[in-house]
């Protein structure tokens, strides 16, 4: 299981557990943290790069069936991250990962 964070210091590194437990257990091959869900926040963003990243979300969010899907943080199955690693073009791997994986995740 891999996790990924954004280096920001935007995502709480203690909440780390809270997405690989659902993966380990079987549950999910990937757990997002998302800025959207219930206690999930953009500590220290300006409006202006909030309403961006929910205009964003909601452009990619059909497509990947993921509320969040630009989120910097979470956690997956190494198998399921390489799938599609070979057609990695930009900085945004976990959503590369949903697209990669078909519906899948």
């Amino acid at each position: 299981i891999l996790v990924v964070l954004d280096a920001d210091g935007s995502h709480p590194a203690t909440s780390i557990m809270d997405l690989v437990r659902p993966i380990a257990a079987g549950h999910f091959d990937m757990v997002i943290g998302s800025r959207y869900c219930e206690g999930g926040a953009s500590v220290g963003w300006p409006l202006h790069r909030r309403i961006l990243s929910r205009i964003g979300a909601s452009f990619a969010a059909p497509f990947t069936d993921v509320e969040d899907p630009f989120s910097g943080f979470f956690a997956i199955r190494r198998e399921c991250l390489l799938r599609g690693a070979d057609q990695a073009e930009g900085f945004k791997i976990g959503l590369e990962a949903l697209h990669a994986g078909g519906g899948d995740l």
